[in-house]
């Protein structure tokens, strides 16, 4: 809970976070300047003492931080029936994205790993093309963030296509594109590639990061989908012909290694699939229990956790993948929060919640739900940061990430086109075995 509106004000306007954005944060919009609000929530061991383990706490991190960052576009006076000069000042929101952060028990002013839970777009955005470029300014910004700023040892996401995910109904907007599954693979993988590419205009980059990020993807359910899997591992000796990132097909673990040392998150997959072993089997063989070390230990390996998660529903229709960035030379974090920063407040949390209440099925909706949030964010004292407009700013970031993009999407469609899909029922072996006229 908040400790007072005044430690919440503080901790708004002066996070990491929040700094960082206002420093390094450009996009090209050339039209128009968006308005970015970062709202951050800050816990202490102690906050977790009572509750249970799982995605929010383990025996050895604890969750310390949670993010939320919602992107709104002032509406100017051509976007409405009436230009008034209320509505002159509304503002749409855009784009929103989700992302915790974890520290040591031990070293709670250490973070060990973060994850992306959640980016979503309402579609928008003017001009309607840059809505891509600006998805990708926020997140790259995020990944160097991890990596310069909190020094986490790994960045974690899964990548699977969902028709909505912060902005509800949003996928009913038209002017919205809900990417595919395998495409929205390779659009991360992208992502990450160019994200660490723009180095030439950087050279502290280069002098505090020595070593390569390294990347892993892993598709779960590649046993369903053998042809995504493999132009899978074609896109990684692709991408490993660039100097950016080393990248890897599996998981970040050794197959041997105990299932324990796989981090579970809120509204992941994995942590379902632990949810549903344990309900499913009365000896529980994927229980994780504590030992007298205070470690944590289970009766499965991760090669074994991995192989039974493959046969869940959700991974034999769309491909989707596990994606791990790692930084070697973070392993040993560098302290940014210290014991008295902050408060515990759940003002990202709350952001979130009260978003599901809104909708943004059209655009009349979406209006009225994004100046509600707009109106809860100037109550609870965020400022919006004024996203500087630079002509071109984003002209090279753009070509780099479309040229990566282009290169794997030819190989994954080339791919298609030379081996046949794989027959899913009786039906399409019948039709397969009767011969063409």
């Amino acid at each position: 809970m908040m400790d007072g509106h005044a430690s919440y004000t503080d901790w708004t306007t002066s996070s990491p976070l929040r700094k960082y954005f206002e420093q390094n944060l450009r996009i090209g919009t050339s039209r128009s300047r968006v308005q970015c609000h970062v709202l951050s929530d800050i816990y202490q061991p102690e906050d977790w003492k009572d509750e249970p383990t799982g995605p929010h706490r383990s025996s050895s991190e604890f969750l310390q931080v949670r993010h939320t960052i919602l992107v709104f576009l002032p509406q100017t006076p051509g976007a409405s029936s009436s230009p008034s000069k209320k509505k002159c000042n509304e503002s749409v929101l855009v784009m929103g994205m989700t992302a915790w952060e974890y520290a040591y028990n031990n070293q709670p002013t250490v973070p060990s790993r973060a994850y992306i839970q959640h980016v979503d777009t309402t579609g928008l955005f003017r001009p309607r093309k840059l809505q891509g470029s600006l998805t990708r300014m926020v997140i790259s910004a995020y990944f160097r963030y991890c990596r310069m700023v909190t020094k986490v040892g790994s960045v974690h996401l899964f990548s699977s296509s969902k028709p909505s995910l912060i902005f509800n109904d949003s996928e009913k907007l038209p002017k919205k594109r809900v990417i595919e599954g395998g495409r929205l693979v390779n659009w991360w993988l992208a992502l990450i590639e160019s994200a660490f590419a723009d180095v030439v205009n950087a050279p502290s980059f280069v002098q505090q990061n020595h070593a390569p990020p390294r990347g892993f993807v892993y598709c779960a359910g590649e046993d369903f989908v053998p042809l995504f899997s493999q132009s899978l591992r074609n896109n990684i000796n692709t991408l490993n012909r660039l100097p950016y990132v080393e990248w890897k097909y599996g998981v970040p673990f050794g197959d041997k290694e105990n299932a324990a040392v796989i981090p579970l998150f809120d509204d992941d997959p994995k942590w379902r699939h632990y949810e549903a072993s344990l309900e499913r089997s009365e000896e529980r063989p994927a229980k994780r229990q504590k030992q007298e070390q205070g470690q944590e230990q289970c009766s499965v390996n991760v090669l074994e956790f991995f192989q039974s998660m493959s046969f869940r529903t959700e991974f034999r229709q769309d491909p989707s993948a596990f994606i791990t960035v790692t930084f070697p030379d973070n392993a040993s974090g560098t302290p940014f929060l210290s014991n008295s920063s902050s408060k515990r407040s759940d003002a990202a949390t709350f952001s979130c919640k009260l978003l599901q209440t809104l909708s943004f099925a059209t655009e009349t909706e979406a209006l009225k739900s994004s100046m509600r949030m707009w109106a809860w964010l100037k109550l609870m004292g965020s400022k919006p940061i004024e996203v500087a407009d630079e002509e071109g700013s984003t002209d090279h970031a753009d070509k780099q990430f479309l040229d990566i993009l282009n290169e794997l999407q030819v190989r994954t469609d080339t791919f298609r086109e030379e081996a046949p899909l794989m027959a899913v029922d009786v039906q399409t072996l019948i039709r397969r075995k009767i011969p063409r006229a």
